[in-house]
């Protein structure tokens, strides 16, 4: 008999693979990061085509195959229908899919990682926040999850605690980089207060507070840069 096993997964992206099938990305919460092949996904027919969209949660029953294992069976659990009409909420959404099939190492499951982005696609399904601080929160999470935070307390280059204001950012060095170190630091970047404030938040993927935020575009789109720079420098 075949080996089968299964899966409550985050369908992360979806292409063609052979004639009629399709190969899925997912992250599941008992096996981590997969590859696998959906047979006769590309059907017109095809019953299972509707359970393995991109950015839902499905129940699915894997089976072991020689080459790759493909899916026997899956169930949509939840769909995120309002994230799927909003072409705003949809491009967030698959960034953050794009992300997650990006950061995460294939076959190791992280529960706190599962359960942030649960939280995160509940979030964005129901919430009317603009998108930029909505990517940018998530970065910043996700980046505490896996060991890479920046240090946003004290500067990394003397390890004094830095003053409120007249601050920098650098990839290169780890996070926050005071005045007085500044010319020290490679490729750093101002960030403003308010920044430091809201990324403190968000290392702890605490979505509580991104509801209460209140952010001039300006501001979300700095703290969007400075996450997206530091993602692509460790990550």
């Amino acid at each position: 008999m075949e080996e089968t096993y299964n899966l409550k997964a985050f369908i992360l992206s979806r292409e063609p693979f052979r004639e009629n099938d399709s190969r899925i990305s997912v992250y599941s919460f008992e096996r981590g990061r997969l590859d696998l092949a959906a047979r006769g996904a590309r059907k017109l027919s095809s019953k299972l085509s509707g359970h393995i969209e991109p950015l839902s949660l499905a129940g699915i029953m894997a089976v072991r195959g020689k080459q790759f294992d493909y899916v026997g069976s899956a169930v949509v659990e939840k769909s995120f229908t309002r994230i799927k009409n909003n072409l705003a909420k949809t491009m967030t959404a698959g960034r953050v899919a794009a992300v997650v099939d990006q950061a995460v190492k294939n076959h190791e499951p992280d529960e706190a990682i599962f359960a942030w982005l649960a939280k995160f696609l509940d979030f964005l399904d129901n919430t009317d926040k603009g998108d930029r601080i909505n990517h940018a929160y998530f970065l910043a999470g996700l980046l505490g999850l896996t060991g890479h935070a920046p240090e946003l307390c004290h500067c990394r280059l003397c390890g004094k605690k830095i003053a409120p204001t007249g601050n920098f950012f650098s990839p290169a060095a780890g996070g926050v980089i005071g005045q007085e170190c500044q010319a020290s630091a490679r490729g750093a970047k101002k960030i403003s207060e308010s920044a430091i404030k809201v990324l403190r938040l968000a290392a702890a993927a605490d979505l509580g507070w991104l509801e209460k935020i209140r952010l001039a575009p300006a501001a979300s789109e700095e703290i969007e840069g400075l996450m997206e720079d530091f993602f692509r420098y460790h990550i």
